[in-house]
C-alpha cells in the first residue's frame, strides 16, 4: 500500500528519513501486537501508528487518515490494505 508520513521522520543511526510530502509503499507490521488495532506499518524500517500516516489507496484513488479495523473502508479498500488486492487494483 501507499502512504504518506503526517510529519518528517529520521530513523536514529540510520540514514533512513521520512518526509511528509512523500509517498512510501508499507508494509503491514504484522509481527507486532495489535498491529490491526493500532494499524500499525513499516515504511522504510520506520514504525507508524495509524495516527502518524495517511493511506492512498491505489484501488479508488481514495485517502484515509485513520486505519483502525477498516473503518471508514469502502469493501475494495478493505481488500487492497488487509489483503493486498482488489477489483481496482492494478
Amino acid at each position: 500500500m501507499k502512504v504518506k508520513p503526517k510529519e518528517n521522520y529520521k530513523l536514529l543511526g540510520t540514514s533512513i528519513v521520512l518526509n511528509k510530502d512523500k509517498t512510501y509503499n508499507a508494509v503491514i507490521a504484522t509481527n507486532q501486537p495489535n498491529y490491526k488495532e493500532k494499524g500499525l506499518i513499516f515504511v522504510d524500517d520506520v514504525l507508524l501508528n495509524a495516527n502518524e500516516y495517511i493511506v492512498n489507496c491505489n484501488c479508488c484513488n481514495s485517502s484515509f487518515d485513520i486505519l483502525i479495523e477498516g473503518d471508514h473502508l469502502c469493501g475494495d479498500c478493505y481488500n487492497y490494505i488487509y489483503n493486498g488486492s482488489c477489483k481496482g487494483f492494478k
